[in-house]
């Protein structure tokens, strides 16, 4: 079952960091709800890739 308290802009924008944000500028804006969701399947094969095209990834926050 769904949780009903799920949302947007508390539980799935925050997995965003900015810097996610701005690399995919003028691709997918990963702020939008809309985007985000039409775009799914192509955002969790990019995070299912990981790093191996990645490059060097930043320091964990």
């Amino acid at each position: 079952m769904a949780d009903s308290n799920l949302s947007f802009a508390n539980h799935i924008r925050p997995m965003f960091r900015q810097l996610d944000v701005d690399s995919m500028d003028g691709i997918i804006d990963l702020t939008s709800k809309d985007e985000v969701q039409a775009n799914a399947d192509a955002i969790i094969e990019r995070i299912n890739r990981g790093a191996d095209d990645a490059g060097v990834m930043p320091p964990k926050d």
